[in-house]
């Protein structure tokens, strides 16, 4: 149960060698290491050449700096994160074509780093408004997750699906895509009796889980086996914040119970950019101290 957490801002601010040593200096054993660089939304909203056009072997030698920095420190690529939107509405079907050809390279650079996990958002609409059918929904996400099957086995990584949110008027957040964990929780099932073995699982991100006002202990115990990653951020429960631990009011109590009700034993990883965002730069060693801090906390807690 290694404490996570992304390493793009650290190693933006630091270089990547010394951002991967302060990562193991300041208590993390583990990253989540985020791919979304290689394809970044505006490129993907205005069609523009990006680096993932390239072949797998170019990114490789992108990635291999990376790599090696977080081998060398020993910091384990705990999972990944495609890149995301992972699909566009309004018929856009070229783009949407682009975009699955590149998740399957996310896939193949996932196993590259020596991560097992690759968290692969699912394929919905951005509106509230416009939210598809449930039958449309699964047919859509179906299609897709099934199309990169091939790929997963071939490289033997698991995808991870993810609760997701939509905002709607007055800063409203509604519950998107497989934030129904008991629907979440089937999905996972029948992509797997597709597969004909465990290629999927489930990635539980607690604050899209507050921002939808679910009950994280009862959302746990319904994905139970399936759950094999975390994205663990605090929100005040109306803005995707992303902060630490306790910085807002998600129900933190009922995150530990509930862990330890299903026996979780997978990495304990923090999505929680915009803590470094809200302090100054000098105090970045002190923040990743206190995520690890309570990473730590949080593992004691559910192994007592």
């Amino acid at each position: 149960m290694r404490i996570a957490v992304q390493n793009a801002r650290v190693c933006d601010r630091l270089g990547i060698d010394e951002g991967f040593q302060m990562l193991h200096d300041t208590g993390f054993g583990g990253t989540d290491f985020g791919l979304t660089f290689l394809m970044k939304r505006n490129e993907m909203e205005q069609n523009l050449p990006c680096a993932m056009d390239q072949p797998l072997e170019a990114l490789y030698q992108i990635l291999e700096p990376y790599k090696k920095a977080a081998q060398k420190h020993g910091v384990f690529i705990s999972q990944t994160h495609a890149l995301f939107p992972t699909w566009w509405p309004y018929g856009r079907d070229a783009l949407n074509e682009r975009l699955l050809e590149a998740l399957k390279k996310d896939i193949a650079l996932t196993a590259y780093m020596g991560s097992p996990y690759v968290i692969i958002h699912p394929f919905f609409h951005f509106e509230n408004g416009q939210r598809m059918s449930p039958e449309e929904e699964w047919a859509l996400n179906r299609e897709r997750y099934s199309a990169l099957i091939p790929t997963l086995k071939e490289h033997k990584v698991v995808c991870c699906l993810e609760n997701m949110f939509v905002g709607g008027p007055e800063g409203m957040r509604y519950a998107a895509v497989c934030s129904d964990f008991r629907e979440a929780a089937e999905w996972i099932d029948r992509l797997n009796d597709i597969a004909g073995e465990e290629c999927f699982g489930f990635c539980m991100d607690t604050g899209h889980c507050h921002l939808t006002g679910q009950n994280i202990r009862r959302a746990l115990n319904l994905i139970g086996k399936r759950l094999k990653t975390l994205h663990i951020h605090d929100n005040d429960g109306h803005t995707d914040w992303h902060m630490g631990a306790y910085m807002g009011t998600a129900d933190w109590e009922g995150f530990i119970e509930g862990l330890r009700d299903i026996h979780y034993q997978g990495d304990l990883s923090f999505e929680t950019f915009h803590v470094l965002d809200r302090f100054p730069p000098e105090m970045m060693e002190i923040c990743l101290r206190m995520i690890a801090e309570t990473g730590a906390y949080f593992r004691n807690r559910v192994q007592a």
